[in-house]
């Protein structure tokens, strides 16, 4: 689903009369939040290095909070397997090591 305020679509599906854009695609595996008193400052991270830094707003950061919310209970759903987070894997992995 998109969260562009200026598009209607249903999941999946591009209106006819949109022309194909090239987006560059980005892995990452970690990030930073911080929070100034106007906006989200969002920092991807690979490998535990800074790689890309999103600004949003507050509206944005929520709206996009709820869909990937959406999507992980989807794909939880689905599978029947619940998705740690990554505090949940350090803590675990944490408490083995000792």
């Amino acid at each position: 689903m998109s969260a562009d305020p200026n598009t209607n679509l249903s999941e999946g599906s591009l209106p006819s009369n949109s022309s194909t854009v090239d987006v560059q695609q980005l892995y990452v595996n970690g990030f930073s939040l911080t929070a100034s008193l106007s906006d989200l400052n969002l920092t991807t991270m690979i490998d535990g290095v800074p790689h890309t830094q999103f600004h949003m707003s507050f509206t944005t950061g929520k709206t996009l909070m709820i869909e990937l919310q959406s999507a992980i209970s989807q794909i939880e759903e689905l599978t029947g397997n619940e998705i740690m987070p990554m505090e949940t894997f350090k803590k675990a992995y944490e408490t083995r090591s000792k």
